[in-house]
């Protein structure tokens, strides 16, 4: 489920929709008509399934500030205002859960980025794929809804950037 707020902090009546994933660049526009294209902020929350046991990457990129949560634990953590950067974090997944996550990010200023990533145990980085995703309740079915989003994700690499590591808080 996303959730869309046209304002800063989560503040306001979010629009919601469900986006097939985490993917987007917004450039300098706005993700939804009626939103202008700065200071305002989305939340992206549901299950992840995993598809094998073990450790898993996830990582976050974004323009301004991005944070993630796999399983209630803050894993990936960059909250500040800067321009393209990403931040990861492992955490350990038995293969067929489905584990809650969430993930936050805020524009302020300039390029509207929001990716999310993951590296399956074995595997190489991927954004999450839309079979692995689910909203609702972890009884509920895949994603399979479009995004209403008139701007299709771009699908590119991520250009070279800082990866910052995060060590879980307790």
């Amino acid at each position: 489920k996303a959730e869309y707020f046209a304002q800063p902090n989560f503040a306001g009546t979010p629009i919601t929709q469900v986006d097939s994933t985490v993917n987007f660049n917004w450039g300098y526009g706005s993700p939804l008509t009626n939103f202008r294209g700065d200071f305002y902020t989305v939340r992206w929350s549901g299950q992840v399934q995993a598809t094998t046991s073990g450790t898993y990457n996830f990582l976050i990129s974004g323009d301004d500030g991005v944070r993630l949560w796999v399983d209630g634990k803050l894993i990936a953590n960059g909250w500040s205002d800067h321009a393209l950067a990403s931040y990861n974090g492992n955490i350990n997944l038995e293969a067929g859960r489905k584990y809650d996550i969430k993930m936050e990010y805020y524009e302020k200023t300039g390029e509207s980025i929001a990716r999310l990533y993951w590296t399956q145990p074995g595997g190489s980085r991927q954004i999450i794929p839309q079979s692995q995703l689910f909203s609702g309740t972890p009884s509920s079915t895949p994603v399979v809804t479009q995004s209403s989003n008139p701007t299709p994700p771009v699908v590119e690499s991520i250009p070279p950037t800082p990866v910052v590591n995060q060590t879980p808080s307790t």
